[in-house]
């Protein structure tokens, strides 16, 4: 008799309650497992964004690191040749300004073709900064100037950047001096004996220190 006293309505109205939430409860779990939701998906698309940011980085990196190699291997293999035409001085097959540098060197590396190319590196400016683009085409013996152009073939270099610069050391001739100049005019008779790129990148990119290549076809 005392065991059955102890089921009386008050412990049945516990024993109702304990079988499920009330609605303020489950309002008040549902606003919760939201909040969890909202902060984790940030915390997954942030962590994607610093993902995608460091892969960027390296990719820059890489970058950066290998084109001056690529620079400095084809600059470096400049061959002396001159353009002939009747009636006027030997001119050697070289140009040089401040955004462009046009010379002949063997064919790029891995490249299906062989024998000689004639190179152009050119600055272009579009909307996102300067790019240092590459344009090569084969050397035809007998031709007295450049034939390379917009028109053939390229390779982008270098995108983004925000001055890139060349400079050239040396005697355009037997008569002048051996100094720095910023232009390598198309009648110069010699090979500079220098060539120096200076880049300017983004103030949060990678800084590139200035390349300087000999030119060893120029003699000495």
């Amino acid at each position: 008799m005392i065991l059955k006293g102890n089921s009386g309505p008050g412990l049945g109205r516990v024993s109702l309650r304990s079988r499920g939430f009330t609605l303020l409860e489950l309002l008040v779990s549902m606003t919760l497992l939201g909040m969890i939701a909202t902060v984790a998906f940030g915390a997954l698309r942030m962590g994607s964004r610093s993902w995608e940011a460091g892969l960027n980085k390296a990719e820059e990196t890489a970058e950066l690191r290998s084109v001056p190699g690529f620079l400095h291997r084809h600059l470096s293999q400049t061959l002396p040749l001159t353009w002939e035409e009747e009636g006027l001085p030997s001119r050697v097959a070289f140009e040089g300004g401040r955004d462009l540098v046009k010379f002949i060197a063997p064919a790029p590396q891995r490249h299906a073709g062989a024998g000689l190319y004639e190179f152009s590196l050119e600055v272009k400016q579009d909307a996102d900064g300067k790019s240092l683009v590459l344009y090569y085409e084969p050397y035809l013996p007998g031709e007295d100037r450049f034939r390379i152009s917009t028109n053939s073939e390229r390779v982008i270099l270098l995108e983004d950047l925000e001055e890139i610069t060349f400079s050239y050391f040396g005697a355009e001739n037997a008569k002048s001096r051996e100094e720095w100049r910023n232009q390598w005019i198309k009648t110069a008779e010699l090979l500079p004996r220098l060539v120096r790129l200076s880049l300017k990148t983004g103030e949060e990119r990678e800084r590139w220190p200035e390349l300087l290549v000999v030119l060893r076809q120029a003699g000495g």
